[in-house]
């Protein structure tokens, strides 16, 4: 009987090893979704290609701002500006394309320092926590919010943020780079916050101005920053 036991101690503690030995190999991956997909990994890298572009819009940088996008031909809409209560805006990839280019000298231009005969003009993007939804190994959506904040040496404006919202990116993995296959980009009504407010109206006397994308012919490229020079 003893020796039955014994048997029986030793069966069970041998099964217990290989069942935990299974459990820790059954899921390679090691992500929050399982399957087999890293989301930790996946998150790091989308979020990395984000703030790629934050840098380029600040920099206004085009090549920065395109390879962002996963470029598609046709009449695929590939970006959409949502205006709060005012109007909503489709674009495919060449005419996003053909705006930035086409805006390119005055951005740089209004960029140099006013010792380089430019306005000393800066535009920062800050963002918020990023969302995440539908990971997978090669898609996944991310939703930024962000605030635009303004300023310039000539003529000479203090920082203060011009527009606030957030992006909806809908990111592929192509050739082992993650990419936007779909932005929307989402703007507050420009009332709605303080600071936003009381520059809504502001002119700067003959240098420059506050536009505003009340029309679809104003609302060129991403339409991020609200101030423009002469």
């Amino acid at each position: 009987m003893r020796k039955l036991l014994k048997q029986l101690f030793l069966f069970l503690m041998i099964s217990g090893v290989l069942l935990t030995v299974t459990g820790c190999g059954g899921n390679k991956g090691g992500g929050e979704s399982g399957g087999g997909t890293n989301d930790a990994e996946v998150k790091q890298e989308i979020t990395s290609r984000i703030n790629s572009f934050k840098t380029a819009v600040e920099a206004y940088d085009v090549a920065g701002m395109l390879d962002f996008l996963a470029k598609e031909t046709g009449a695929e809409k590939i970006l959409t500006i949502v205006e709060e209560d005012v109007a909503s805006y489709d674009k495919d990839y060449t005419t996003l394309e053909s705006e930035l280019r086409e805006d390119e000298g005055k951005q740089r231009h209004w960029r140099k320092s006013s010792a380089e005969g430019g306005n000393g003009y800066t535009l920062t993007m800050e963002l918020g926590t990023i969302t995440f939804s539908n990971i997978k190994e090669s898609g996944a959506y991310a939703v930024v919010p962000f605030a635009i904040i303004e300023a310039a040496e000539k003529p000479l404006i203090k920082p203060q943020t011009t527009d606030e919202g957030r992006m909806v990116c809908a990111m592929v993995k192509n050739q082992g780079i993650w990419r936007c296959e779909k932005l929307t980009i989402y703007y507050n009504a420009l009332m709605q916050s303080s600071s936003v407010g009381q520059s809504a109206a502001l002119s700067v006397s003959g240098h420059g101005a506050r536009r505003t994308r009340s029309t679809a012919t104003q609302t060129r490229g991403f339409s991020f920053g609200s101030f423009a020079f002469e």
